[in-house]
């Protein structure tokens, strides 16, 4: 049940990002989390173009220039809108329309293997991260809205 790039595991559509600009010195390694929306805000950076006021996605030409606050976290969202996910640098959050949902440690769990959503210790952690989950969305209006609200209500 693991084909394709439509799956709520970092492996599937964990992709680098490489660029190159004459005004850059080479060989720099960036370790902030960087999404998809954030790709045309930042190559339009790198050209000295602002991006559209209405545009989601941060410019992630100023990282490169090393002055940056950065809002080091991505969103998931899931092609058939069955769930949704926060990446963080410390964890992954992943609520889902069935109720099985997923907290990750990305730091002590790199693979993955460990759910640790139901764990009391990590209560604090899916709380605060459902929150930005759940603003997020309720924000978009994303159609993935009706069922966190449900979640938002109790289940959690």
């Amino acid at each position: 049940g693991m084909l394709y790039k439509n799956r709520f595991f970092e492996t599937a559509y964990r992709l680098p990002l490489i660029v190159r600009h004459p005004a850059m010195e080479s060989g720099q390694v960036q370790e902030e989390i960087v999404s998809m929306v954030d790709f045309m805000p930042g190559i339009l950076g790198l050209m000295g173009i602002d991006a559209n006021e209405d545009v989601h996605g941060q410019d992630f030409s100023v990282l490169l220039q090393g002055n940056a606050l950065w809002r080091n976290a991505a969103h998931v969202h899931h092609a058939n809108h069955t769930g949704v996910g926060l990446f963080t640098p410390e964890y992954y959050l992943i609520l889902h329309k069935s109720n099985e949902h997923l907290l990750f440690d990305r730091i002590r769990d790199p693979e993955e293997l460990y759910n640790l959503y139901y764990d009391p210790e990590y209560q604090g952690v899916v709380d605060s991260l459902s929150k930005v989950i759940f603003q997020h969305h309720l924000s978009l209006e994303t159609p993935e809205k009706d069922f966190l609200q449900k979640i938002s209500r109790g289940n959690n």
